[in-house]
């Protein structure tokens, strides 16, 4: 039996190892400028997270010590069904590579502001590995919606919505806290976590076969 369970175990590894590849990686699509200007005001809005370091989505001042500027990104929101475009671009705070808080940075009349700062980053982590796995190759846009985030992105000429997901609200992530009103996409995203699962269990039942012969 703990022979089947291991095998089991590699065999799902490698699907997992098929659906990701190690190079895939979501880009910043902020321009430089709006980079410098968040990097360089990062230092002082660190100073608010001491305050409060689990408030704004920290472990403790050691990881505020260590936090750096991550993914940045242009907001957009859904007006009607068509995407909105907005001078404002969501970066990511990271500590040791894990995201943490956001920065938000607008540009108003011409000049760049730090409009927003705080939120916890940590369940936005599930929504990039999601966009990753299953469109390693697209270009992503962040769509906004309150406070969830989700990712947009073109697999095979359609446009793939990547919805916000909480592992402690959906048993494991699966699910996403909510269905926009562009199901398509959604029910794309939640097929292909299927086809994993059915790798899985193809494996088990030809496992199954071989030892009934023996």
């Amino acid at each position: 039996m703990k022979k089947v369970f291991f095998l089991l175990l590699a065999s799902f590894a490698f699907c997992l190892t098929l659906a990701v590849p190690a190079e895939a990686t979501i880009k910043s699509d902020a321009p430089q400028n709006v980079i410098d200007f968040a990097a360089a005001q990062l230092p002082q809005v660190k100073q608010n997270f001491y305050e409060d370091p689990v408030a704004w989505g920290f472990r403790d001042a050691a990881e505020i010590d260590r936090a750096t500027l991550g993914l940045g990104m242009q907001v957009h929101y859904w007006q009607g069904e068509e995407l909105r475009e907005e001078p404002s671009w969501e970066f990511v705070i990271e500590a040791d590579g894990k995201p943490r808080t956001f920065l938000t940075v607008s540009d108003l009349d011409g000049s760049l502001k730090i409009i927003a700062a705080g939120g916890h980053a940590e369940t936005f982590q599930y929504t990039i590995t999601a966009f990753q796995r299953m469109a390693p190759n697209a270009a992503a846009v962040l769509v906004k919606d309150k406070n969830n985030r989700h990712l947009l992105g073109t697999v095979d000429g359609k446009q793939v919505l990547f919805p916000h997901r909480d592992p402690s609200a959906t048993g494991g992530g699966a699910t996403p806290l909510y269905v926009m009103k562009h199901p398509a996409p959604t029910a794309y995203v939640l097929a292909d976590t299927a086809v994993l699962a059915l790798c899985g269990s193809l494996f088990i039942l030809r496992l199954t076969k071989r030892r009934l012969k023996k």
